[in-house]
């Protein structure tokens, strides 16, 4: 079977056929096609034995001819575009273009839509009625603690010299989960967290300090900008959660002119969880 018939039998089975329209970069060194045999017509008509069909030594242009025209028309066929004579780097680029913009529209078609990766962590603890979500940063040594138990303190959520309870860390993702970066997972699992946590112990408000615990904790779809140090509701197994947006508390202690606003901001919020207690 030679070229001609090759591609003329795949193209009746229905099989797509990837023809070069040039040498492709580090391509190896062409192999000249096995040609349409030539058939002594002369000989043919006379009964002659010659008549039958020999491989030509050295294409003919007839033949050459011949086969070009066919490529053509498969070529037409398969809708590409007529041979011209580009280099190879060109080529490598127009080939990389149309590949990406044909990855590019599969891609489109079956990926989900994009949601931004959420890779984060943070600091909770748990207080009567109280929970706290801190924003931090892998690899901080700074006494957020501390300053957060000063907080309680001067709004009387601790009495006397009690400390701070044992805080959980949070990653996100979470150790041995590296492909679940999605914020809508993360939501979840802090949905889960605070049930857990209202199990044990009525939860009644949440303090979010830091913009990646207010995506975490109320979506990723909150603007911090806009909702920072006013009051938000939560919906906790179906029942309202009142929560506050605050700087996180390493930024209250490298921009202490912060410090005022938080400070009103916790005055305000903080009452409701005493009236709440009493």
């Amino acid at each position: 079977m030679n070229e001609a018939q090759r591609m003329q039998y795949l193209d009746a089975i229905g099989i797509d056929m990837y023809v070069p329209r040039w040498r492709l970069p580090n391509a190896p060194e062409p192999v000249q096609a096995r040609l349409p045999e030539r058939v002594d017509r002369a000989g043919a008509a006379s009964g002659n034995d010659a008549a039958l069909p020999v491989e030509s030594a050295a294409p003919s242009t007839e033949a050459l001819s011949s086969l070009n025209e066919g490529l053509h028309s498969v070529l037409a066929d398969l809708q590409l575009d007529t041979p011209v004579t580009r280099t190879a780097s060109d080529a490598s680029t127009s080939v990389a273009k149309e590949e990406g913009q044909k990855t590019g529209e599969l891609d489109q078609s079956i990926a989900p839509p994009h949601e931004p990766e959420a890779e984060f962590e943070l600091n909770e603890w748990s207080l009567a009625g109280l929970e706290v979500f801190d924003s931090v940063h892998v690899g901080d040594a700074l006494p957020t603690a501390a300053l957060l138990r000063n907080i309680l303190a001067q709004h009387g959520v601790l009495e006397g010299n009690l400390a701070l309870p044992a805080h959980h860390r949070h990653p996100w993702p979470l150790p041995g989960r590296p492909q679940e970066k999605r914020w809508s997972r993360a939501n979840i699992y802090f949905e889960d967290v605070l049930s857990g946590r209202d199990s044990h112990q009525r939860v009644s408000h949440t303090l979010l300090f830091g913009e990646a615990a207010l995506h975490a904790i109320a979506g990723p779809d909150q603007d911090f900008e806009k909702q920072i140090y006013s009051p938000l509701t939560l919906s906790l197994d179906q029942r309202p959660l009142p929560a506050l947006a605050l700087p996180a508390l390493r930024d209250l202690l490298y921009q202490p002119a912060l410090k005022a606003r938080a400070w009103e901001a916790l005055v305000a919020y903080l009452s409701g969880l005493h009236d709440g207690a009493e």
